[in-house]
């Protein structure tokens, strides 16, 4: 039972929709933007109201994000260390 229902999920969400999309995208390609931009409207509020709730458990005001010196220092300790293939930029293992 298991096998069939992985092959209908693969067959039913995954080639018949990119088999159509990749066949029929010009007159998908109207109906994605106006459903996208409704999607986005209707949505907005409930996205403002996030972001609300989020910025009152997040009182410090202070950015949790890394910066592009941030990352590229931190990708230099790891080459350095020895976690990364130089020039190739991918993680040992």
């Amino acid at each position: 039972m298991p096998v069939v229902i992985t092959a209908a999920i693969l067959i039913f969400s995954e080639i018949i929709p990119k088999t159509i999309g990749a066949t029929s995208w010009r007159a998908l390609a109207p109906f994605t933007i106006r459903s996208l931009d409704l999607t986005v409207k209707v949505l907005a509020p409930a996205v403002w109201t996030c972001q609300r709730i989020r910025g009152v458990f997040n009182a410090d005001n202070e950015k949790q994000m890394f910066s592009r010196t941030d990352f590229l220092a931190m990708a230099q300790i790891g080459a350095q260390e020895g976690h990364l293939i130089s020039g190739l930029r991918w993680l040992k293992y």
